[in-house]
This record gives C-alpha cells, sequence and structure tokens, in this order.
C-alpha cells in the first residue's frame, strides 16, 4: 500500500487537472448553450448574414461554422499587433431620432463598453482555467478604444449615466448640427476608427432642413463613407425600426433601397427578435435581427407614483411616445384623445374600480411643483424620463395603452399587461405591423381601423420648434378606441397567457453578445483585406452569394436588391 502522503500527491494533480479539463467543458458547453437556446431565432439570422458576406468576393469574413468566437478573438488581437495597434478603435456616431431610438443606441453604446465585463460572465464557470492559461501567458481577448459623438439636439435623450460617463466625447459635440458634422469629421481624422457604429442613421428627424433632409445625412456621412469605398473601415447600423421587405423594397421609395446596403463595409443590425416574421432573412430584408435591445434604464418610476398605484384596484396606462411634445408640457394638457377617454371612464359607473396613469411626451419643468394627482386621485400623471417597464410590471397595472412601437410592444408582453395599440400616423410603419401581432396572438386589440392619431407638424418643424399638436380624431376612431377598452376591460388577465408564450425571446439576452461578435469578425475581415492584397477577380464569377441572397453592388462588393416581401404577414 502506498503511503498515505503519496495518495494525496497523486489525488491533488488528478483532482486539479479534473477541475481544469470540467472547467474547460463547461466554458464551451456554455458558449454552446447560449447559441443554440434561441427562441427568439436570431442566430439564424446571424449565421445567415456571414454566409452572404463570407461569399462576397476577398471579403476575407469567415462563416460562424467556419471560426468560433475565441478564434476570431485571437485573430483579431495578432491582425491589431501587425497595424501596430493596441485597441480596435470604435466611433459610434449617434444621429436623431426619438427617445426610444436612442434610448436603445445607448445599449449598444454599453455593450461595447462592458464587453468585458460579459467576458467575465462567461468566464464564472470556468474562471479556474482562463486563470490558469492567463497565468501561462494564454492569448488575449480583444479590447475596444471607444468614442462617441452624438447630434447635439438629441442630447436630451441621453440618461443622466450616459451624460456623466461620456460628457468629455459630448462636449465635443458642440451645441449645434454644423458642431455636430465637425465632430464627425474630427474624430475621423485624428481617432482614426477601424469600426463605425451609426445609431439610428436615417433621414427622417431632419425633415425640416432647407438643405434637404437626405443632402445633409449625406453630408454628415461623407468622411465615413471615404473610408468605407478605401475598404478601410466597416460600418454598422445600429436601428430599433426594422423594416418589412415590401417597405425596402417599396418602388416610390427608391431612396430606401439606396441606403439599404449589405456588404463587407456595411451592414444593417436591428434589436429585435426574429420570432415574428421569422422567415423574412437579410437576403430578403437587408437587415439582421439580434435580439432585443432594452432602452437604457432611466431613472426609476417615482416612489410616489408607486405608492399611489399601490393604493389602487386596477390601473390602466396611457401615453403616446415618439418625438417630445412641448403641448403636454403642464398639468391639464395631456394628449387630448388620451385626455377625452380618461374623463369618460371616469363618469362612468362600470368604470369605478379603475385608475389611470396619463403619460406626458415631454420633460416636467423642475419649478413645476404641481401635485400629478387629479380627479379625486383617481389620475396620475407622469412625464418623460423615467423608465416604463418596472412600473408596468406592477400587478394593478393591467392595461398598457401604447403608440404601438415594438419596444412598448415588447415591454408590455414582459410585463404581463393586456395591450390596447394605437398607430401614429407619419412615424413609423411598423407600428402597424405591431397593432396587427397584437390582434393576431391574442396579447389585446390593436386599432388598425379607421384610423391612427395623427400629430400635427411632425416634418413641418425643427424638433425646438416642435408642438405636438393632436390632428382631430374622428368619432368612429373614437368610438373603435372605445370599443378596444370595452373588450379589454372586461377581463384584462385571460391575456396573459398569450404574454406568457412571448417572454422567452424577449429575455435572451442576444443582442449584446451577438453585437459584440458582429464587430469582431467585420473588423477582422477589414484588416485582413489591408493586411492581404486581394488577388485580381477572376474573369468568371466573382464568388456566387448563397441562394436567394442579395446581388451585390458593383461598386462595393454590396448588394442592389433583396427578394423582396409581400405586405402582411
Amino acid at each position: 500500500m502506498f503511503p498515505h502522503f503519496i495518495s494525496l500527491s497523486l489525488f491533488i494533480p488528478l483532482l486539479l487537472f479534473f477541475n481544469i479539463f470540467t472547467h474547460i467543458v463547461s466554458a464551451d458547453t456554455l458558449e454552446r448553450r447560449l447559441t443554440l437556446a434561441d427562441p427568439g431565432r436570431v442566430n439564424k439570422q446571424v449565421d445567415a448574414l456571414f454566409e452572404i458576406l463570407h461569399s462576397q468576393y476577398g471579403s476575407e469574413i469567415q462563416t460562424r461554422s467556419a471560426l468560433s468566437k475565441r478564434q476570431v478573438s485571437r485573430q483579431l488581437h495578432v491582425a491589431l499587433k501587425k497595424e501596430k495597434d493596441e485597441k480596435l478603435r470604435i466611433l459610434f456616431v449617434q444621429f436623431g431620432g426619438s427617445g426610444g431610438d436612442i434610448g436603445k443606441s445607448q445599449s449598444y453604446l454599453n455593450y461595447m463598453k462592458n464587453e468585458a465585463s460579459y467576458q467575465d460572465k462567461i468566464a464564472q464557470e470556468a474562471g479556474l482555467w482562463r486563470q490558469i492559461a492567463q497565468a501561462f501567458g494564454g492569448k488575449k481577448s480583444t479590447q475596444y478604444d471607444l468614442q462617441l459623438v452624438i447630434d447635439c439636439e438629441y442630447k436630451k435623450y441621453l440618461t443622466e449615466p450616459t451624460l456623466a460617463e461620456w460628457k468629455a466625447d459630448i462636449d465635443r459635440c458642440g451645441e449645434t448640427r454644423i458642431d455636430f458634422q465637425n465632430a464627425i469629421k474630427l474624430q475621423m481624422r485624428e481617432f482614426k476608427p477601424h469600426v463605425v457604429i451609426q445609431g439610428n442613421a436615417l433621414s427622417k428627424p431632419y425633415s425640416p432642413l432647407k438643405t434637404g433632409r437626405d443632402q445633409y445625412l449625406e453630408e454628415l456621412m461623407e468622411p465615413i463613407q471615404a473610408r468605407v469605398k478605401l475598404d478601410t473601415l466597416v460600418v454598422i447600423n445600429v436601428k430599433a425600426n426594422y423594416k418589412r421587405p415590401y417597405e425596402i423594397n417599396d418602388p416610390s421609395r427608391p431612396d430606401r433601397r439606396a441606403r439599404y446596403v449589405l456588404n463587407q463595409n456595411d451592414i444593417h443590425i436591428i434589436g429585435q427578435t426574429a420570432d415574428y416574421f421569422p422567415d423574412e432573412m437579410p437576403a430578403d430584408s437587408w437587415q439582421t435581427r439580434i435580439g432585443r435591445a432594452p432602452t437604457a434604464a432611466m431613472d426609476a418610476p417615482p416612489a410616489a407614483l408607486l405608492q399611489w398605484v399601490r393604493k389602487q384596484k386596477k390601473v390602466m396606462y396611457l401615453g403616446h411616445g415618439g418625438r417630445l411634445r412641448s403641448r403636454e408640457a403642464t398639468l391639464d394638457s395631456p394628449t387630448p384623445v388620451v385626455q377625452q377617454f380618461v374623463e369618460k371612464r371616469l363618469n362612468e359607473p362600470k368604470s369605478k374600480d379603475w385608475s389611470f396613469i396619463i403619460f406626458h411626451n415631454y420633460k416636467r419643468a423642475e419649478s413645476d411643483r404641481a401635485s400629478p394627482i387629479t380627479h379625486n386621485g383617481r389620475v396620475y400623471h407622469m412625464w418623460f424620463g423615467s423608465a416604463l417597464l418596472p412600473l408596468w410590471e406592477h400587478p394593478k397595472i393591467q392595461i398598457v395603452m401604447h403608440h404601438c412601437g415594438k419596444g412598448s410592444f415588447d415591454d408590455t408582453i414582459l410585463a404581463g399587461a393586456a395591450q390596447i395599440c394605437m398607430p401614429q400616423n407619419g412615424f413609423a410603419h411598423d407600428m402597424f405591423d405591431w397593432s396587427g401581432e397584437v390582434n393576431r396572438l391574442g396579447l389585446g386589440v390593436g386599432l388598425l381601423e379607421p384610423e391612427a392619431i395623427t400629430f400635427e407638424g411632425g416634418a413641418k418643424a425643427s424638433d425646438a420648434d416642435y408642438k405636438g399638436v393632436q390632428e382631430p380624431y374622428s368619432e368612429a376612431a373614437v368610438a373603435a378606441f372605445d370599443k378596444a377598452w370595452a373588450t379589454v376591460s372586461k377581463n384584462p388577465k385571460k391575456y396573459q397567457s398569450s404574454t406568457t408564450q412571448r417572454k422567452a425571446a424577449l429575455r435572451n439576452p442576444t443582442a449584446g453578445p451577438l453585437t459584440v461578435e458582429i464587430v469582431n469578425r467585420m473588423a477582422l475581415g477589414v484588416l485582413r483585406r489591408k493586411q492581404s492584397p486581394r488577388p485580381t477577380p477572376p474573369d468568371s464569377d466573382q464568388g456566387t452569394p448563397p441562394k436567394g441572397s442579395p446581388q451585390r453592388s458593383p461598386e462595393r462588393g454590396g448588394t442592389e436588391g433583396g427578394k423582396g416581401g409581400k405586405k402582411g404577414d
């Protein structure tokens, strides 16, 4: 028999080896689990994206099956060292948009900022082997140097933590749009990014400009696109709004078809799940859906509001998002259709157990000290700036009326509340799609007929001058709203089973990891193309894309068309 100390000397190394081995397996298993557990169907989207990019001649972008995320990170680190760069330089350019657009853009900003934290989270189950690997000179992960430029007029949508953390970058943007334009030029010249992430790069917020919104946006992007044409930069557009193929291929909107490209230098990713319209792939829409991107955390709901909610029997929330509307600044001036609806319910005996939260889409003046509680304690007025999901999750809030934006649509599902969805005209066409989905899935009532609500001046005034006056809402539309209320308020809880079925996809945190993966893979591609001169294209076809993928642009190897889609589902 071996002496006791010899047994221990053999046992401890074996135990250490077993621990290292199981942690290695655990790390790989965890990564696969994050990939395979995909109720939002987004990995299929990303797989298809990289199949298309890989097929483009000379792209040097590998498919996900050919190169793992870990291999991409290691090879990117090597490629950066060849450039004598220690970090991957990423410039985040935030254009104009609504509070929801910019709120979600802040999520992408935080994803890249906190990539190291994400890797630490993955490593928790595999901490031992990674510590040992690093101690013995293991491969380093890619590090990032991230800087921000934002349209000066839209700083008001940033959260206080974002304003504090990015103060130096935000201060460089100045106060005017000329300052914004100059800041982009300066960063492109001096920071020299490898990757530009463009938040909500749409021309619509610039409609009032005398020079023309499309021209202005082109001027803003000119220093970025100059680098794209030289193939020394990749651009990743991040947007909240998914445009379906029938919208992209609308023959009356050739400008839209020109903007939505898909090539080795320029792509669009959308912070939405793909369990809705799952057959619409990047080859059809030129966009890649990567999972729900939450709106960056705003202030917590006021303590007084939560205290008020707890005292009520049943609560309905009513609010329209979109652009901040100065017309709603005061206590007595909410959206008229909402105000009229609430006053009608307050005078109905059958609605006596209901109380109401009215949302004003404007920042309340700090000097306004009037009590937000009106109508004998049954109505609470709240203003822009507070997080809504934590409020809607309160069990007393049983119905949420909103403007059919995808963020509100998702958050109401997560909250488990019934929905009444009232689209806005002239804001985003997808609101009508989501209103239809509310009806199809039994989530509540979507108001598709006879008309959507309209706020006048949406394209006639600058953001600073915008009032947001509601245009008249017809008697038939008011009647439809009343009917929706009558239907949903009878038994709001019957809609909870439908919301439960959709929650898994929304809760799956894929948007952050997939954003990081896409950035790394595309950055590795552009660095490889720079470091390895591209061979002369063959006389024959220059690499045929997968069947059904968009056709390549002759100018940049990108796409000029998709298969198109039909309106509706």
